[in-house]
């Protein structure tokens, strides 16, 4: 038998042809071949082919590393030229490999059967253990022995991919599967970057490193895909599981936005629609979406061309176009709808508008249906009454649908609820349908309700598509009225209650709006305000409501209140009595007194009732020897001295004004006049210096507030000679003081007007 030849057997290992091996301490693997063996290879007959003239060698073909620090080489059979070796058929033709030391009764011989080509077998070598090798090619036996062994090295990247965030740096992993005895050199390439990674003696594991750039622009998920390449220069390794790894870096930006705008309307005849799809974001690489048309109540082929794609968007690019054709059918039919959507964006994400609503106006004429008046009036004894309902324009079948509505003609009561369908054929052009009127024994006024026409199939509604209908009444209508054209209370009964009555009968409710108003009483002083709206329902015949009187301690005369009806609802009418009058009498006296306490010094003082008779010059008996009133005309004083003074300086003392009197000692003044009533003082802009005009008290916050812009008020403080002082938008409320009668006040207001203050309002 021949000796085959295999060219490709010849790696990086086949310059090794001598081998023996020594599992060394460090666990590093060398080899080198002692003598070769004789040997001949026989055939069936046992006649000898080829024989010892061409030794046969072991020679080394790989290593790796093992389980639990064992290391496994691979030896095939070759002969002298290192080419392998087949064994020929025949049973006594085989080759023995035997592991004689140091324990071969533990480690079974391997054989090599005939037939085999590239003779290899494997043997597990532990740690510091030294190995005979045996080889029986039924000739004779031979011992190798094996003084130095190299293990094969592998270069390989710890993981078929990685992945990193933006901005990071990646750190891809490449190892060796043992410790190299000499340097080992692996070159790396990707589309980012490429170079040598360089194993020392001892060093398993070295990292690439790839910086990534954080940036405020999306780029999208990105694949980098990294190679190794060893050297055909280095002898020292070979390739190991993992040649090939990808970097994937993911982008932290948002990714750009795609909406489409969400409607449109195109006019049949126009031909095509244009439909904007945009793109919002900042984004450095293409974006796309796909687009596509979807039926609504329009259907593709016969309303509009179906259309479909991919819309893509280059960084720079905001805005695409999808362009649709519309068809032109001829046929009158009401808007159609069908609509364009979004879907499956790449680099880019879907905004809640990404689907277009495109509606198909017609451009062919309907016919119009309608109502032939646009108002009708029958009388309520008409019973039943007829509506006539016309067509114009095209021609065509046609149907709408018709009903009643209640306005003030209730259905059931006053007609009969009619609806339905009216249909139209070819060249008919007019409908009609009948309601029943109702006849009651109410007097309730005109009424109406009204007829409509809606849902046209192949029409449109004309401008009558809804009439009124009037229904004169034939009863006479109810009288809403006072009771009473006057009416009496006693000022301390608290209230009155007053009654509005309704004469003749209706079936729905009537309305009617009350109001008092101001006769020679006055609300707020001597009553309370009072309207509303009185409902009379049917079967009523009055209808009250109340006002509240108010009790006050003036001597006055009788005062009065008057009452208005108005805004009657139009079922019902006005009887005579359309206002009415409250008279209030009058409970109080006509004189009263108040007493002024006076300190020694200075006091301000005002009286807080009506008397004309009292002058300064009076006032010496009671020990007030000076009296100053204060001029705002000229923002000075007039002074009374008493016993000094001529007459014609003398001061009347009047109510509304304030006065400095100044007192000889402690003394009082009894003021006898009559309750002011409603009262006003004028106060002008800057200083005013006023009297107290009520019995009434109140205080320097709640005075401020009647009045308009900001204001200051003064109260003379006798003890200190000086005044409390409460300043509007200023002081805290604690330092609001009463103000009440017997007492002159300084009231400074810097509103540019002239301001009143009501004392009824204090």
């Amino acid at each position: 038998m021949a000796v085959k030849k295999i060219d490709n057997r010849r790696s990086w290992y086949n310059n090794v042809l001598i081998c023996s091996f020594v599992l060394l301490l460090t666990g590093a693997l060398l080899f080198s071949l002692a003598a070769p063996m004789a040997w001949a290879v026989k055939d069936v007959n046992n006649k000898e082919i080829e024989n010892g003239s061409s030794p046969i060698w072991p020679i080394f073909e790989g290593a790796e590393v093992g389980p639990n620090g064992t290391h496994i080489a691979h030896w095939g059979w070759h002969n002298l030229n290192s080419i392998p070796i087949e064994i020929p058929l025949g049973t006594d033709n085989y080759i023995k490999c035997q592991v004689i030391e140091p324990i071969p009764d533990q480690v079974p011989p391997t054989y090599f059967s005939p037939g085999r080509v590239f003779n290899n077998f494997t043997l597990i070598f532990g740690q510091n253990m030294q190995w005979h090798l045996s080889y029986n090619n039924n000739q004779n036996d031979s011992t190798i022995n094996w003084n130095t062994c190299k293990k094969f090295i592998t270069v390989s990247f710890e993981s078929g991919s990685y992945v990193i965030n933006e901005g990071e740096t990646a750190n891809i992993s490449v190892i060796l599967n043992a410790q190299a005895v000499s340097n080992v050199t692996v070159n790396y390439s990707s589309t980012i970057a490429s170079g040598t990674l360089t194993f020392t003696p001892g060093v398993v594991k070295q990292y690439i490193e790839i910086p990534t750039v954080q940036n405020d622009v999306y780029d999208g998920t990105r694949n980098i895909d990294i190679g190794l390449i060893i050297p055909d220069t280095d002898a020292n390794a070979g390739p190991g599981a993992i040649m090939n790894t990808t970097l994937t870096i993911i982008d932290d930006e948002p990714a750009p936005v795609i909406s489409i705008s969400p409607l449109h309307s195109v006019n049949e005849g126009d031909g095509t629609i244009s439909v904007s799809v945009t793109k919002s974001g900042n984004t450095s690489v293409n974006a796309s979406v796909d687009y596509s048309t979807n039926d609504g109540t329009a259907e593709a082929v016969s309303d509009y061309l179906a259309a479909s794609g991919t819309l893509t968007f280059l960084p720079s690019e905001t805005e695409k176009t999808v362009y649709i054709n519309i068809v032109d059918d001829g046929i009158p039919e009401i808007p159609e709808l069908f609509f364009v959507n979004l879907t499956d964006p790449v680099d880019a994400t879907l905004s809640q508008f990404n689907v277009a609503d495109i509606i198909i106006n017609d451009n062919d004429l309907w016919p119009s249906v309608e109502f032939n008046l646009s108002s009708y009036t029958f009388n309520e004894t008409d019973g039943t009454v007829t509506f006539t309902v016309i067509r114009t324009g095209n021609p065509i079948p046609a149907s709408v649908n018709y009903s009643t509505n209640n306005g003030t003609a209730l259905s059931g009561s006053d007609y009969a609820s009619a609806s339905g369908k009216l249909f139209f054929g070819l060249n008919e052009n007019e409908k009609t349908f009948t309601v029943n009127i109702s006849d009651d024994s109410l007097g309730e006024g005109d009424e109406f309700f009204f007829v409509n026409l809606s849902d046209p199939v192949l029409a449109s509604l004309g401008s009558n598509s809804i009439a009124i209908v009037n229904i004169v009444d034939n009863e006479p209508k109810p009288a809403v009225q006072f009771s009473s054209p006057r009416c009496y209370v006693d000022e301390n009964d608290g209230s009155i209650v007053v009654t509005v009555s309704m004469t003749g009968q209706t079936s729905r409710n009537v309305t009617v709006d009350y109001a008092t108003g101001n006769g020679t009483a006055e609300y707020g002083l001597d009553y309370t305000a009072a309207s509303g709206t009185l409902t009379f329902e049917p079967g009523d015949t009055s209808k009250t409501f109340r006002i509240y009187i108010l009790d006050d301690v003036l001597a006055e005369d009788n005062e009065t209140i008057n009452l208005t009806l108005s805004n009657l609802s139009a079922n019902a009418v006005f009887g005579t009595r359309v206002t009415s009058v409250v008279e209030i009498i009058d409970d109080d006296s006509a004189e009263t007194s108040f007493v002024i306490n006076l300190q020694p010094g200075w006091n301000l003082i005002s009286i807080p009732l009506m008397n004309d008779t009292i002058w300064a010059s009076q006032l010496q008996d009671i020990g007030i020897s000076m009296v100053a009133e204060y001029v705002n005309t000229t923002d000075g004083f007039n002074m009374y001295m008493a016993g000094i003074s001529p007459s014609e300086d003398d001061i009347q003392i009047k109510i509304d004004y304030a006065y400095y009197v100044f007192c000889d000692r402690e003394t009082t003044f009894t003021v006898i006049g009559v309750l002011p009533g409603s009262r006003s003082i004028a106060i002008y802009s800057g200083y005013n210096m006023i009297g107290w005009s009520t019995l009434s008290t109140s205080n320097a916050k709640a005075v401020c507030e009647l009045l308009n812009g900001n204001q200051i008020i003064f109260r003379y403080n006798n003890a200190n000679d000086g005044f409390d002082v409460y300043m509007e938008m200023i002081s805290p409320d604690e330092d609001s003081f009463v103000m009440g009668p017997g007492e002159g006040y300084y009231v400074y207001s810097d509103s540019a007007e002239t301001q009143t203050l009501p004392f009824g309002g204090v």
